[in-house]
């Protein structure tokens, strides 16, 4: 077989094979729709309705065309999309669609049931299809959010094309209903000749078929979750955990017997039981939590409060439990326990988390992708939370800013009556633009004390380097010492500001001579006849220096500072009739001391956490600028606020103590962590159990696992 792997090849062919799959859908939808509204058309009477009744199936038909031309431009932006690893044009429509309205909500259930509908016959032609347009995408991620042939994106792009063309509702939900199902009838044909094309052109030809649909993802078998996967390779990362949690958690729950005897009821509740359960522990919590106090909600008493409306509702309309609904809350109350128990976090941080704990039951109810899928928004959410509050709060104890920003979101979640997908994605769209334009105001902040601390580094350069040059050239005139410190401060100044100005070019060497010029007329060891003619010539040497720090650009109170310091100093060297002095020594360079290579290991950009003040606890800053040589070391807050100048010395004291330490040996806690964490727990618990089981009938000691 002949191998082409030329993604842009295969991409457009694919993108024509989808073409061609929907023009054939649309004129047999349209033929259908046809159908039923002239069977309509014969079952009217009067001949004013049979009139505007064929006015409107003319009204349908002229906008056939403009459906199809809208459709194939969706499909080419997604494609477009799908190239360049951005999200698909009709998702991030879709997302910007808000179903303010009856209508719009009815035309958006519609759609999804479709959608819903495909996804459970074609999962398994689905999976493999988005592993070989991975491939084709450079070995990034293809999940069926971003396939631009999943039913997501097929129907999706029917639907605004649909929109666009003013169809009234009812004949759209006509025209939904009718295009799900010749999409369910004809898609598993659509999928096999696309696979059956790419494994022609050798795209994973060996790729086995995926046996798992999507109720073994959701969970419809009883009293699980997931299933066990079914190959390996086929499962997430995250299923595949989910799917061990699912073995474990069932044997380890504590139910009331009141919950008991309701699993074992035929006639199971139906879920708006369970959404009026939760509505009531909501309103519940919002009458008694101050959201404003950072109250810290126990998971625990959340769950078992939740339990006491359930069974209360379930009594009253004589109806059982649900045990993957009772899989799910008592792994989402896990979940947040492992968070808000976690000390490692500021206190604020956890308490808002756990605000999040009761609409959390609402939406895991009916969506057990929160446990698997990175990408769902409520995860998202908490993963930024835990991120960028743990950053701040750690950093700055009284924050304000990214706090204040944080509750608003949470308070929002908490206390709206429908929480959904939707809800927690808004939330997460809020957080994100605030948190960007509090990190764009951080940047600001940052990049101006860094360019303090730089413009200081080199102006702290530019007088060693001035002084490094006074002193060599005093030296070789051999200039007398206090004569030396009386002159030495202004020609500093004077060197080092020619070098900030013009570096160490034309106006530098100008200024070597002119410095040259002043050490001569102060020089020691001169005979008494010089002196006499240096003291004849004095004001025209006072004035050929006024002429070179003129011409060099150095003016004003600075330059009138040199010339008195110059001139004082000649009259003390005329009085003093040239005493000399010891000759000027030079400057001892300072050596590193030990520790210096812990200095360079340090990384601009990245977080250490100081100890080295017990009293006020452990802070988190960013290490921001450092001067060459690593003299000086910035550290900034998450604000971008200086909040520690440490030196080489100190600096490396500290870390040879360890009272700094990098953030990179301590990471940030996430959802997948925490999920990770319970699964750990519940491993460690069933040990137990299995030990204790051994205990009790071969009567040996109980073995203790820390």
């Amino acid at each position: 077989m002949e191998q082409n792997y030329n993604p842009n090849k295969h991409l457009q062919q694919c993108e024509q094979l989808t073409q061609d799959f929907c023009r054939q859908l649309l004129q047999q939808c349209w033929h259908l729709l046809e159908g039923r509204l002239d069977r309509q058309a014969r079952q009217l009477d009067d001949e004013q309705q049979r009139h505007r009744h064929n006015l409107k199936m003319d009204s349908v038909r002229s906008r056939a065309e403009q459906v199809g031309a809208s459709i194939n431009r969706h499909n080419q932006q997604n494609f477009a999309s799908f190239r360049e690893l951005l999200p698909l044009a009709t998702e991030a429509t879709n997302n910007g669609l808000m179903p303010t309205s009856p209508a719009r909500q009815q035309d958006s259930l519609a759609i999804n049931r479709v959608i819903q509908d495909s996804l459970h016959k074609q999962q398994p032609a689905l999976r493999q299809l988005n592993q070989r347009l991975a491939l084709l995408r450079g070995g990034q991620r293809c999940e069926d959010r971003n396939n631009p042939l999943a039913p997501a994106a097929l129907c999706l792009a029917f639907q605004h094309a649909v929109r666009q063309s003013d169809i009234e509702v009812r004949l759209r939900l006509t025209l939904y209903d009718i295009f799900g199902s010749l999409l369910a009838e004809q898609i598993d044909r659509f999928y096999h000749k696309v696979n059956q094309y790419l494994i022609a052109s050798g795209i994973l030809p060996n790729l086995l078929p995926s046996k798992r649909s999507i109720s073994d993802t959701i969970g419809r078998s009883r009293g699980a979750l997931v299933t066990a996967p079914g190959e390996a390779g086929t499962a997430t990362p995250g299923e595949q955990r989910l799917a061990q949690i699912n073995s474990l958690l069932p044997r380890q729950m504590e139910l009331t017997a009141a919950l008991r005897n309701a699993i074992d009821m035929a006639k199971k509740s139906p879920e708006e039981l369970y959404l009026n359960a939760c509505s009531l522990l909501q309103r519940q919590i919002v009458e008694h939590v101050n959201f404003e106090r950072d109250q810290l909600i126990d998971p625990e008493s959340t769950k078992r409060q939740y339990y006491k409306y359930l069974v209360a509702q379930m009594r009253q309309h004589k109806t059982g439990a649900d045990p993957d609904k009772l899989l799910a809350i008592e792994l989402l109350t896990r979940f947040f326990a492992t968070l808000t128990n976690d000390n490692k976090l500021p206190l604020e941080l956890r308490c808002l988390l756990s605000y999040l704990h009761a609409p959390g039951i609402k939406l895991v109810i009916n969506d057990h992708r929160f446990f698997s899928s990175a990408s769902h928004p409520a995860l998202q959410l908490i993963d930024l939370m835990l991120e960028t509050g743990k950053l701040w709060l750690l950093s700055q104890a009284e924050d304000e800013i990214l706090v204040e920003a944080m509750r608003s979101v949470v308070n929002i979640i908490a206390c709206e009556p429908s929480v959904t997908e939707h809800s927690f994605r808004s939330g997460l769209m809020e957080f994100e633009q605030c948190l960007n334009h509090i990190q764009q105001r951080a940047d600001r902040c940052e990049q101006r004390e860094v360019q303090a601390q730089s413009g200081m580094e080199r102006l702290d350069q530019a007088r060693s380097r001035a002084r490094q040059e006074v002193q060599s050239v005093m030296s070789h005139y051999r200039v007398n010492g206090e004569i030396l410190d009386q002159l030495s401060g202004s020609c500093i100044d004077f060197l080092a500001f020619i070098l900030l100005q013009h570096g160490e070019g034309r106006h530098w060497v100008q200024g070597q001579h002119l410095l040259k010029g002043i050490a001569l007329s102060v020089q020691g060891q001169l005979p008494r006849q010089q002196l006499v003619q240096f003291q004849r010539g004095q004001q025209r040497l006072y004035n050929a220096v006024a002429r070179g720090l003129e011409e060099s650009g150095y003016r004003g109170m600075l330059a009138n500072d040199l010339l008195a310091s110059l001139s004082q100093a000649q009259q003390r060297l005329i009085a003093e009739f040239a005493v000399t002095d010891t000759p000027v020594r030079n400057p001892t360079k300072t050596r590193p001391g030990y520790g210096f290579h812990l200095l360079q290991q340090l990384q601009v950009g990245h977080w250490y956490q100081f100890h080295d003040r017990p009293r006020s606890g452990p802070i988190l800053l960013k290490l921001a600028w450092c001067s060459e040589g690593w003299t000086r070391v910035l550290f900034v807050d998450a604000s971008g606020t200086r909040r520690r100048l440490e030196y080489a010395d100190t600096l490396a004291q500290s870390l040879q103590r360890k009272q700094v330490l990098s953030f990179g040996a301590n990471p940030t806690q996430s959802s997948d962590t925490v999920l990770d964490a319970v699964l750990h727990q519940l491993r460690l618990d069933a040990l137990r159990r299995k030990f204790s089981s051994q205990r009790v009938r071969t009567g040996r000691p109980e073995l203790k696992i820390c």
